[in-house]
């Protein structure tokens, strides 16, 4: 059974309550994983601001 479709069966077996924490869990995974990948284009922005403008000419 591939990851997904283990997920898949488990989730349906919880009430719609626990199923709505789950995806609301899903969803700030999402949302946490893309702020720390923006964090890391600001700090690598910060950390290379010259050298990013003399690209920049």
């Amino acid at each position: 059974m591939i990851l997904a479709e283990k997920i898949f069966q488990d989730v349906k077996g919880l009430s719609q309550q626990q199923q709505m924490q789950v995806i609301e869990y899903i969803e700030f995974i999402k949302y946490k994983t893309k702020k720390d990948k923006e964090k890391l284009m600001d700090d690598f922005i910060d950390n290379n601001e010259e050298a990013l403008k003399e690209l920049g000419k």
